[in-house]
């Protein structure tokens, strides 16, 4: 199982994931990965396992402030906000992986 360190170390969300998928290491398809993406208008989660099935995903809009034209800024909070989030509600999908 391979959880990143940062997320499981600073979002209890993240780290009680991963705790639950590593309980099923054993099943049919093995590891689980989870993958976090951060884009520029989202960010994107998905919960893959090691040979590539989509077990489910979750994705967060990050606003975006445009305070004079061509000035664009976000807030590394909602940003943070969002990642937890995304994690949250794989979470929240999984029943039986």
């Amino acid at each position: 199982m391979l959880c990143a360190f940062y997320f499981t170390m600073h979002c209890k969300v993240c780290a009680d994931v991963c705790n639950r998928i590593m309980a099923d290491t054993d099943g049919p398809d093995g590891l689980y990965f989870i993958g976090v993406d951060v884009g520029t208008s989202s960010v994107r989660a998905a919960l893959v396992t090691s040979s590539g099935r989509l077990v489910c995903s979750a994705s967060r809009a990050i606003t975006i402030w445009e305070p004079e034209p061509n000035f664009y800024e976000q807030s590394s909070s909602d940003i943070w906000q969002a990642c937890c989030t995304v994690v949250q509600v794989i979470n929240s999908q999984l029943t039986s992986v």
